[in-house]
């Protein structure tokens, strides 16, 4: 079975917009997928926009699930199941290699 771990790796914000002090823009993310032996990364970035009617969290306040569930609400859930499906492929490679270099069969 593959564990999906989300992580936000760095916020990229404006020191000032729409009266709002530190508000984030992009965030870049990676997905690791571990799968016993075997593992495999995908990083991106996503562009956030700062909903002015929303609730706005203050960026010392912010918590790494809140900021996830942004990228992922970006993503769509069809985006999200692209980059899991493309890290389970990476590892289906892993473990059954569609080209392999075997040693010579007559040595050296």
């Amino acid at each position: 079975m593959i564990n999906y771990t989300w992580l936000a790796e760095r916020l990229d914000a404006y020191p000032e917009k729409d009266g709002f002090n530190d508000v984030v823009f992009v965030v870049f993310w990676r997905c690791n997928a571990v799968d016993g032996d075997h593992s495999a990364t995908l990083t991106g970035k996503q562009e956030i926009d700062l909903d002015p009617e929303g609730e706005f969290t203050p960026y010392e306040d912010l918590q790494q699930w809140q900021v996830l569930g942004w990228v992922k609400d970006a993503l769509t859930q069809k985006g999200v199941a692209d980059v899991e499906s493309n890290l389970a492929q990476q590892i289906a490679t892993q473990k059954t290699p569609p080209v392999v270099s075997p040693a010579l069969p007559w040595g050296n």
